[in-house]
């Protein structure tokens, strides 16, 4: 499968998901997907946490330093989310759909 097909069948999942009420389908989390190349978002806080699938379109490119795979923050946790070293999509979820932005 090639990366623009997988992006295509994340985002008809996510589709699926996207702003609808955080119920039994959803488990209680948001679900998204955002594509990022070598950028830095905003910083926010995770109050309940939040739950990455960080997945490189370009070899060797890393979410928050992680490369492919899960990565896991804590309640409490906050982190400005940055890809580094070229393209990734990011599909995360909110426990109860939890965030707050900063001015950090």
């Amino acid at each position: 499968m090639s990366p623009q097909e997988f992006q295509r069948l994340i985002a008809g999942v996510t589709g699926q998901l996207a702003g609808r009420p955080l119920d039994d389908d959803t488990h209680g989390f948001s679900v998204d997907v955002v594509d990022m190349q070598d950028i830095a978002g905003p910083h926010h806080v995770h109050p309940h946490g939040e739950i990455d699938l960080i997945m490189p379109l370009t070899d060797g490119a890393t979410f928050d330093g992680h490369p492919a795979g899960w990565c896991v923050y804590g309640p409490g946790s906050a982190h400005r989310p940055t890809v580094a070293n070229g393209r990734a999509l990011v599909l995360y979820l909110l426990p109860q759909g939890a965030i707050e932005f900063t001015r950090a």
